[in-house]
Parts: C-alpha cells; structure tokens; sequence
C-alpha cells in the first residue's frame, strides 16, 4: 500500500465531488434544469454525503407536480436524519435536520429533542478540546 497515492486519489476524488457539486450548483434555482442534471449522474454519486446534503436542500425548493409526486417530507428527513447519524460531528448536519424538521414540517417537540442531543454532543467535544488544550498549556 502507497500511503501518498491513496491521499492523491483521495483528493482527486474531491475535487471531482467538488467540480460536480459546483456545476449543480449553477441550475440549484432552475428546477427543471437541476433534475436534467441529476438524471445524468449515476447512483455512486449519491454515495457521498456532500452529495446528499446537497440533494437534500435541493429537494426543499421542488415546485413542479411531477417532481412533487415523487417526493414525501418525511423521506427528505429521513435524508437528513441519516446524514446526522452517520456524520454526527458534522454539526452541519444536526443544523439542517434541526431546521428541516422545525421549519418545515413544524415539529417544535423534535426539534427540542433534536436540539438537546446536539447540544449534548458539543459539550462533550467540548470537553475533549478544553482537556487538550490543558495538557499543552501544561508544558
């Protein structure tokens, strides 16, 4: 194993993700547009979670019935709640599950819930920090 080519591909590989999100991001307030680009990827892409938070937003502006009749809120926050799961010091991500599910579809009892859990994680990221932070003023 090559150490150095494995962090070459890693970084091509997002800078790949990158470009694509980029151009995606070009038609993000032309819906019709956007999903025309969406149909060209393959499923891969989706695989990666800046693609699927992506993906995510995007599927907050859908106005268009057919694109509508494929979509269900509770699947869009199923999307964000399976990227604060599998990302959960990605406080990003607790953001908009937070802000979806408080927002749109106004469930302040979840969103308090929500809320706690990620306040509980920072916390204690908090406390990981405050304790490095100890140990190299103390030398």
């Amino acid at each position: 194993m090559n150490i150095k080519s494995i962090v070459e591909n890693f970084e091509q590989a997002q800078n790949d993700l990158n470009n694509k999100l980029n151009h995606l991001k070009r038609y993000f307030a032309d819906e019709e547009k956007l999903w025309i680009e969406y149909e060209k990827l393959d499923d891969a892409f989706f695989l990666n979670d800046k693609a699927m938070s992506f993906l995510c937003d995007s599927l907050q502006q859908v106005d268009q019935k057919d694109h509508l009749a494929l979509n269900d809120l509770q699947d869009i926050k199923y999307l964000y709640k399976l990227l604060a799961e599998y990302y959960p010091y990605n406080i990003q991500y607790q953001e908009d599950l937070i802000a979806f599910v408080y927002n749109v579809l106004d469930d302040e009892a979840e969103a308090l819930l929500l809320i706690d859990k990620t306040e509980r994680r920072i916390e204690s990221a908090r406390k990981y920090l405050g304790k490095i932070r100890k140990e190299i003023k103390n030398k």
